[in-house]
């Protein structure tokens, strides 16, 4: 994409292209024209809520104060015409995901785990917990310096003003601890390792730990599904694997530093041959039994998590491949439903733990002549748009991005179910808050974001009353902003020659007589 073709300038700048999009920002490359050199420039497009452009601000103000060889450079930070902006470094090595999707050799999945840990450790030491550690956000630089990236809902350990509420999930699904899985405000650095440790899994077997249907199921598994097992060539790693996955944060790492000295000495001892990623295609042995330390969480946190998982607000959504791997069995289901404290009725054939049971084995009603049921997979799929809808609504992502905000995904669901209650109230949820936004900058004076957000509004929920009045509201003011004003009269005299004032100021020689003696 050529500069010219890119609607928007920053003054000592060039902008060449895209790079890539995210949740909140569109991150172009550029070059600082005053050293020649290239950068890599962050922009919000005129964010909708005052939520967003917290959550972009938040990023430059959590790194600028950071200095580690594994953490992105800030370069500048600002504000444009409609847009704001971060300048950062340039990473011109691509991401851990790609690197996943190719294959890494246990050797160098060692050694790219222990600088993210020694970066890690630094950031939290410096009060700073991550909470999105996830391989789209580990950069390389042209050297292949792993560089950890996208502080946007980064925690100040000791800030009182979070960006999130308790019993709100902030992340994404597949890389998240168990606490924060369950909605904790309470966040420590040991949450950012758990996260190291699902990268760690990931870049050796090519596969994530924990995936399930659904953000809901993967959350679950997080917090109720026992650590998984690696291959048999790389079982040499798996007490790693199990300290990091530790369900409990007691039984993990304490520190970045403390996982550097793990990794160290199992860099010391042999290290298995050969790769992991798409390479790598032996099936895993079954996971061991649970640990009776986080047997208890599981069954104990199910009602609490039940109520935050329905409450998820993920930023940058998952960090999934388009086309979903097929899922390997890790544990029999007899064995995990026994491990969550579910006694089974019926045995089943081994599939993966979240897969419902076949329907030879659900109990079964006749069904009166003429009745239909909706087939349980759309049922699912419903519910999670459902989901997703609600996560967006409370992400304040009402209409943007168009083809996935709240507006979006309760539209969805009414095409598949026109009637359906909770989507014709969340639509309805999502015009009274554009109504608010609308009302808020209408008080402040600016009726340019006034009238889109009541536009949006309307697109949202047309011929909704409120909104319509407020539209209204909206050109009867700026009807009167176009007008002329009236002319007003010049309340100073005319000027009058120079002449005529002298005149008048000569003193008039017949003004004491009489005026019949004139």
């Amino acid at each position: 994409m050529g500069s010219q073709e890119i609607p928007f300038t920053i003054p000592g700048y060039r902008i060449d292209r895209i790079l890539g999009k995210g949740g909140m920002a569109t991150v172009y490359l550029g070059t600082q024209m005053s050293l020649g050199r290239p950068v890599a420039l962050k922009i919000l497009h005129d964010p909708e809520t005052p939520q967003f452009f917290e959550r972009f601000f938040n990023e430059g103000r959590c790194v600028a104060r950071l200095s580690h060889t594994s953490l992105v450079t800030i370069f500048d930070i600002g504000q444009g015409d409609g847009f704001y902006y971060i300048v950062m470094e340039y990473l011109p090595g691509g991401d851990l995901k790609s690197r996943i999707r190719g294959g890494i050799k246990p050797g160098q999945a060692l050694k790219i785990l222990a600088r993210l840990a020694n970066c890690l450790g630094y950031v939290h030491d410096n009060g700073v917990v991550h909470r999105d550690i996830k391989p789209s956000n580990v950069l390389f630089r042209a050297d292949d310096t792993p560089v950890l990236t996208d502080f946007g809902i980064a925690k100040l350990i000791q800030a009182d003003n979070d960006l999130t509420v308790t019993g709100t999930v902030m992340g994404s699904p597949h890389y998240l601890s168990p606490e924060q899985a369950q909605g904790s405000r309470r966040l420590d650095g040991r949450s950012d390792l758990y996260s190291l440790g699902v990268i760690l899994f990931e870049m050796l077997t090519g596969r994530k730990p924990y995936s399930a249907d659904g953000f809901a199921a993967t959350l679950m598994a997080h917090i109720r599904q026992p650590v998984p097992q690696l291959p048999e060539h790389l079982q040499q790693l798996q007490p790693l694997i199990d300290r990091l996955l530790a369900k409990q944060p007691e039984e993990r790492f304490q520190s970045g530093a403390e996982l550097v000295q793990g990794i160290k000495h199992l860099r010391s001892t042999a290290i298995p041959k050969g790769g992991g990623g798409k390479r790598h295609s032996r099936s895993p042995p079954p996971a061991r039994p649970a640990p009776p330390g986080w047997r208890q969480l599981a069954m104990g946190a199910g009602a609490a998590v039940a109520a935050a998982v329905l409450s998820l607000a993920f930023l940058g959504g998952e960090d999934a491949p388009a086309t979903p791997p097929t899922v390997t069995a890790i544990t029999p289901p007899m064995q995990a439903l026994a491990t969550i404290g579910i006694t089974p009725a019926v045995a089943v054939a081994a599939t993966p733990p979240s897969t419902p049971p076949p329907p030879e084995a659900a109990p079964s009603r006749p069904q009166p002549e003429g009745e239909e049921t909706a087939p349980p997979v759309e049922s699912a799929e419903v519910a999670a748009w459902l989901e997703k809808a609600d996560q967006r609504y409370r992400e304040d992502r009402l209409g943007l991005p168009a083809g996935d905000s709240a507006r979006y995904w309760y539209r969805r669901v009414l095409e598949r179910e026109p009637d359906n209650a909770a989507a014709r109230a969340g639509l309805r949820r999502v015009a009274r808050r554009y109504a608010r936004l609308a009302r808020n900058r209408l008080r402040e004076g600016d009726l340019g974001r006034a009238r889109r957000f009541t536009e949006q509004g309307l697109k949202t929920l047309p011929g909704d009353g409120d909104l319509l009045a407020l539209a209204r509201e909206l050109e009867r003011r700026q009807l009167a902003a176009r007008a002329p004003k009236p002319v007003r009269p010049n309340p100073r005299p005319a000027r009058r020659p120079p002449a005529v004032v002298a005149r008048e100021a000569e003193p008039d020689p017949f003004a004491l007589l009489n005026p019949g003696d004139r």
